[in-house]
């Protein structure tokens, strides 16, 4: 939830909210989804009536590295901005990794620059608990094209390197 408002005001504001429970998100509307070295991709998934974002290199092809990317927030009239999301890990392997852009605009993520907040963002340890990350400071980030990430990199050769992540009430 954006904390804060806009400039010269107090209020708070909420940007983007994603539950993917809408009809028609299947194909991950309003997401960049790049599969940078893996067939593996993010998918549209869901257990027991909840839907979510979702990314498992069990059993991939190469090492993977896969990005959601929540594209192009704009800022700019703000004064300050957090985000926060639901997340869910199953079996071992790799953490996710969480990231923000202010100069990410479309294609190879890796062309941007990106900077790390994964350690400002609680994460599941496992079994399919669902966690929320707490507020993710973005004051640093407030700008007209704010993109944040969530990426997935692992070996994907056996179950030790091979998470599987959930991504869910996404609030900016």
């Amino acid at each position: 939830t954006i904390t804060g408002g806009r400039v010269g005001e107090n209020s708070n504001v909420e940007l983007v909210f994603r539950d993917f429970e809408e009809a028609g998100d299947t194909s991950l509307p309003g997401f960049i989804v790049y599969d940078g070295l893996s067939t593996d991709s993010w998918i549209y998934d869901s257990f027991s009536g909840d839907h979510f974002a979702e990314f498992s290199n069990f059993g991939a092809d190469t090492v993977s590295e896969d990005w959601l990317i929540l594209p192009g927030i704009d800022f700019a009239l703000f004064n300050s901005g957090s985000f926060n999301f639901d997340n869910a890990k199953g079996f071992s392997g790799n953490d996710i990794e969480v990231l923000v852009s202010t100069n990410y605009v479309s294609g190879n993520p890796n062309l941007a620059t990106w900077d790390t907040l994964t350690s400002f963002a609680t994460l599941s340890t496992g079994f399919f608990n669902d966690v929320n990350s707490g507020d993710v400071d973005l004051s640093n980030y407030l700008s007209s094209n704010t993109s944040i990430a969530w990426l997935s990199a692992g070996s994907g050769t056996s179950s030790s390197t091979a998470a599987t992540w959930q991504i869910d009430d996404i609030q900016v």
